[in-house]
């Protein structure tokens, strides 16, 4: 599976990110590469995730 990022949770990201790393540079990082872990098993097992919140329930 692919993992689509929308440009908000693009900006999300590297604004927390930038927030960390203001008092700890090497913490940002690390938090950095938790989100691409976390990314990366979501692609591998897309049922560990959420269901969609953007788009309008079915009827």
């Amino acid at each position: 599976m692919r993992v689509l990022w929308t440009l908000s949770a693009e900006q999300d990201r590297a604004d927390i990110v930038d927030f960390i790393a203001q008092d700890n540079p090497l913490a940002a990082i690390r938090m950095d590469e938790i989100f691409s872990a976390a990314v990366g098993r979501l692609a591998e097992h897309p049922l560990l995730g959420r269901p969609d919140r953007s788009r309008a329930p079915a009827s």
